[in-house]
């Protein structure tokens, strides 16, 4: 028989559901510029004389950044902690 949520949330030690709280806060969080962006959109839009094209554009440009961040940081950090070993 499967265990529901809440049933594996009793059986979690305490150090198990504050590393599920920060999971989750982190991820919400992650999404948020995303979301922040797309609800300010039409203002910008205005404020900036932009066309929806500029706007499409510059939200696509969006996406490769949410992916080239971490890999940048993760590769500054092996370089930086390389270069403090030595």
């Amino acid at each position: 028989m499967a265990i529901g949520p809440i049933q594996l949330l009793r059986q979690a030690t305490t150090e198990q559901r504050r590393t599920l709280l920060a999971a989750a806060l982190g991820w919400m969080l992650d999404a948020f510029d995303a979301m922040l962006y797309a609800l300010v959109l039409t203002h910008v839009m205005r404020d900036l004389g932009m066309s929806k094209a500029t706007s499409g554009l510059l939200y696509t440009l969006t996406l490769p950044a949410r992916v080239a961040r971490p890999i940048a940081k993760r590769r500054a950090g092996s370089d930086l902690s390389r270069a403090t070993a030595k």
